[in-house]
């Protein structure tokens, strides 16, 4: 059977920044690499686990008949939770979806008995996620009362990578926005969606993917809705 191979590369440091990334074989044997760039004073925040490019890249992994070969670590968790998660796609759209293998060469979760109980939510400046924040700051959560601490605002998503000037005017307008409410703000820089792949599906797992970066130091992940419960 066609496999993908990933191959996670030793983190980089150059000119203040970090750049995680993850050299992707493709079942025809040509590569690209997916990557992550953010401040270099966020490094030890970062995991080490390749759980952020399976789930970056899960929705082209499932549109070719192929097994997927992590040449790293990968959470039991994930793989468990991810198959469910191929099956439920793959009842939505049969047509185009369907289930793939993946293994990993270490299986192991992710040491989390240090990490602190405030979450990191997704932050675009727009409404949907100003007011997921300003909704936890007020205390109008109920149960779902979350103390957000961080913020994360990705470049290469609604912003093309090319538009630097753009995202470094919105992320300046967002980390003052953020800080009036004692909250700071990570800017990111992925080109996860120069991948193939149906954008519109793939959009909720590619920020997934980002917040997973930070897992080995924050216990939730918050991605602010744009869809109502009833339509």
């Amino acid at each position: 059977m066609n496999k993908y191979h990933f191959w996670p590369e030793e983190t980089v440091k150059k000119d203040g920044f970090i750049v995680i990334a993850c050299t992707i074989e493709n079942i025809d044997q040509t590569r690209k690499k997916l990557w992550y760039k953010l401040p270099e004073q966020y490094h030890d925040r970062i995991t080490s686990s390749c759980d952020p490019f399976i789930v970056a890249l899960i929705f082209k992994l499932m549109t070719e008949p192929a097994k997927i070969v992590v040449h790293g670590q990968v959470s039991p968790s994930l793989l468990q939770n991810i198959t469910e998660y191929q099956a439920i796609w793959q009842c939505w759209r049969p047509d185009y979806y369907h289930s793939v293998e993946i293994n990993a060469e270490i299986e192991a979760e992710i040491s989390v008995d240090n990490r602190p109980n405030n979450p990191i939510s997704a932050f675009s400046g727009g409404v949907d996620s100003c007011f997921t924040l300003w909704q936890h700051k007020k205390g109008l959560c109920g149960r779902w009362q979350r103390n957000i601490t961080t913020g994360l605002m990705i470049h290469g998503f609604d912003i093309p990578l090319s538009q630097t000037e753009v995202f470094a005017s919105a992320f300046e307008k967002s980390k003052r926005m953020l800080s009036s409410l004692d909250t700071e703000c990570i800017p990111l820089s992925t080109n996860i969606r120069q991948f193939k792949h149906q954008w519109l599906d793939t959009f909720a797992s590619a920020v997934i993917s980002c917040l997973m970066l930070f897992q080995k130091s924050y216990q939730v992940g918050l991605i602010p809705s744009s869809e109502a419960y009833r339509k």
